[in-house]
């Protein structure tokens, strides 16, 4: 339905870890980093994490009930590349007009996102594999509707994300 990029700030795990901060690109008050051996951009001054990551608002399908809830899916570090993947995927939708071929609104498409493994030198985890469902325009009036009105309230900041540390600690705003 609607994307934001945003900067979040991590305490250091050794030092308890934690949120400490998010920016916009052009907010004023983004930490000067310097990037450490791992190429991650840490604040100057305070140590902290400064992590380049995109908001994914959209819908999921509870498959055993039917029923459609909000969500929203975070993309750091390795899974940048996803978050670009799916944007591209959204940006390449079109819908024809009475003036040729437009943009189709984010939220008029649904994706099918699973899970993959993968892993480097550092270790195994889970990322995402994005693709167009089958059927992937929305054609429930009602779902539609829902996902507009969700996009809109996202794009003037009512709905935001919550974000959690690794441990699973809360922290700022309640989506």
């Amino acid at each position: 339905c609607s994307y934001n990029f945003k900067y979040i700030e991590w305490k250091p795990r050794e030092e308890g870890g934690g949120f400490a901060g998010t920016y916009t690109r052009d907010d004023p008050n983004l930490p000067k980093t310097e990037k450490n051996e791992r190429g991650q951009d840490i604040c100057v001054g305070t140590g902290n994490l400064l992590s380049p990551t995109g908001e994914h608002y959209g819908f999921t399908l509870d498959r055993e009930t039917g029923k459609w809830e909000q969500a929203v899916i975070t993309m750091s570090s390795t899974q940048l590349k996803n978050s670009r993947k799916l944007n591209s995927l959204v940006a390449q939708q079109t819908v024809q007009t009475t003036q040729g071929p437009r943009p189709a609104p984010s939220y008029s498409r649904m994706y099918q996102l699973r899970t993959k493994g993968e892993s480097n030198e550092h270790g195994d985890w889970c990322s995402w594999d994005i693709g167009l469902a089958e059927n992937s325009v929305i054609t429930d009036i009602n779902l539609y509707r829902a996902a507009k009105a969700f996009s809109q309230a996202v794009t003037k900041g009512g709905v935001q994300a919550k974000h959690v540390s690794q441990d699973g600690v809360s922290t700022d705003a309640p989506f």
